[in-house]
């Protein structure tokens, strides 16, 4: 029984001194410790790896971007990763069952992916969907933006009918002072479209109007726009899909994407006759 003692207290000690810490800043993230004995959680299992201790497995929960706990059975070194927790319990399909042998090691998810400053109170002080917010470990935070630009990696661009010299590909010229338009009496609906040199992931746009119109009887020409991701699929049927809309747009608006993308594609439907703006930021990842 005492031997038993022990191994619990050097496990929780190992854990917490050689497993948990936060790269961010040196520190460490005991919570991970909160062990629930002779209990398995179910539900939103992401990997199962076998023979391998309980050191690697928690280690691996901590490399893995949306592993939140872990189920570790110590007789045959079997570990679970999981994208859910008992405290968050964010899908609604977890719960503990009985399981003799099994230990469920949970942790702060926050902490783990923002680090403690970031996380307090659970308040990320940055941009949810621009930014993220990183411990500067002497007391405050900085806020770095999660994606690039892809205007250098769009490949061409093309518009439902061209005004003048206003060409689309003015909307993705990284100028805001130069503007793309399409006018259609409003019977068709406009569009404007971007087709990237390869696949990206696109975490957020930025739709801008054309500021001079802003506050006169134009200011609404970019109103109600839907922004969607085109996908190239194996069977040479594109996979279109909607992320977003301007609305009543004003100046400008910031539309979270987070999709794969060959092209992106802003179409404003009937009766509006003239789109007529300044410039699509298009931010992620080149795949």
């Amino acid at each position: 029984m005492k031997l038993v003692a022990f191994f619990s207290f050097v496990i929780l000690i190992f854990v917490k001194a050689n497993i948990l810490k936060l790269p961010e800043c040196g520190k460490y993230d005991a919570e991970f410790s909160k062990i629930t004995y002779h209990q398995r959680l179910l539900g939103d299992i992401l990997k199962t790896l076998d023979f391998i201790s309980l050191r690697k497995c928690l280690t691996k929960c901590m490399l893995h971007p949306t592993c939140q706990s872990v189920n570790f059975m110590r007789q045959n070194e079997t570990c679970e990763l999981l994208g859910n927790s008992a405290r968050r319990n964010s899908s609604g399909n977890s719960l503990f069952s009985p399981a003799n042998g099994w230990n469920h090691f949970e942790t702060d998810y926050d902490k783990k992916t923002l680090g403690s400053w970031c996380s307090n109170g659970n308040n990320n002080p940055c941009n949810a969907i621009t930014e993220r917010c990183e411990d500067r470990c002497v007391g405050n935070y900085q806020c770095v933006a999660v994606a690039q630009s892809l205007h250098e990696h769009v490949n061409h661009s093309s518009i439902s009918t061209l005004y003048g010299t206003y060409y689309a590909s003015l909307a993705f010229d990284g100028n805001e002072d130069t503007w793309a338009c399409t006018h259609n009496l409003g019977t068709e609906p406009n569009w404007i479209k971007a087709v990237f040199k390869s696949r990206v992931f696109v975490n957020y746009i930025i739709f801008v109007n054309r500021q001079d119109t802003v506050n006169t009887v134009h200011e609404n020409r970019c109103d109600n726009v839907d922004l969607k991701t085109i996908l190239y699929t194996n069977n040479n049927q594109n996979l279109i899909t909607t992320f977003g809309n301007t609305g009543d747009l004003g100046i400008r608006t910031t539309i979270s994407c987070m999709k794969f993308a060959d092209e992106i594609i802003a179409t404003q439907n009937p009766p509006h006759q003239t789109m007529n703006l300044a410039e699509i930021w298009i931010h992620g990842r080149i795949i």
